[in-house]
């Protein structure tokens, strides 16, 4: 049986109610004292294993993976591997130290560096993730794509979905970039 990772079940129940933030870290580290002004999940790499926990409830959620202190490339690998079976509409990945090591890419780039970090290990699970990625960027590629096609039928010249999409990703950019920033009432 899956388990929620640390803060997991909370974040499922906001998600639940409605209350969405601009993104979701995961972080998979020994020590859990970073990007603390963001929402995040928590996971000790001693309690890591593929297919433990629970990941759904971060189906077309906005998720950053942060790579921590004392885990190995592989369990980070399978951490990425995890969540784009999971079906995020992005997946971001930025170290501790808050460099980005994957923003704005596709997926095949990140399905090759989750590869390249498992040693191709869990190939066949990493087609199966890197199919669920694409299918959750296509829905929101569509999603997208019907609110602009309103937004021209009703004659306006902006679509604040798209406004709001876009200010989440600067808000994303602004909440990973100092990994010991304090907390901030906007990721609540």
């Amino acid at each position: 049986m899956r388990t929620y990772p640390a803060y997991g079940r909370t974040i499922a129940r906001h998600l639940v109610r409605g209350n969405r933030p601009a993104c979701i870290g995961v972080l998979l580290s020994a020590k859990w004292r970073y990007f603390d002004r963001a929402a995040k999940i928590c996971i000790s790499p001693d309690e890591w294993a593929l297919g433990r926990y629970e990941f759904g409830f971060l189906k077309n959620e906005h998720v950053v993976a942060i790579y921590g202190d004392g885990i190995s490339p592989t369990e980070f690998g399978e951490l990425l591997i995890e969540l784009m079976l999971a079906g995020p509409r992005l997946l971001w990945v930025v170290g501790a130290d808050s460099v980005w090591l994957y923003k704005h890419t596709p997926s095949d780039a990140l399905f090759t560096y989750a590869e390249d970090l498992t040693k191709r290990q869990h190939h066949g699970l990493a087609l199966r993730a890197r199919d669920s990625y694409e299918d959750a960027q296509l829905r929101e590629l569509g999603l997208l794509q019907r609110e602009a096609e309103r937004a021209s039928q009703l004659g306006r010249t902006e679509v604040s979905f798209i406004a709001r999409r876009n200010k989440e990703l600067e808000l994303a950019e602004l909440l990973f970039s100092d990994p010991h920033a304090t907390v901030d009432e906007r990721a609540a």
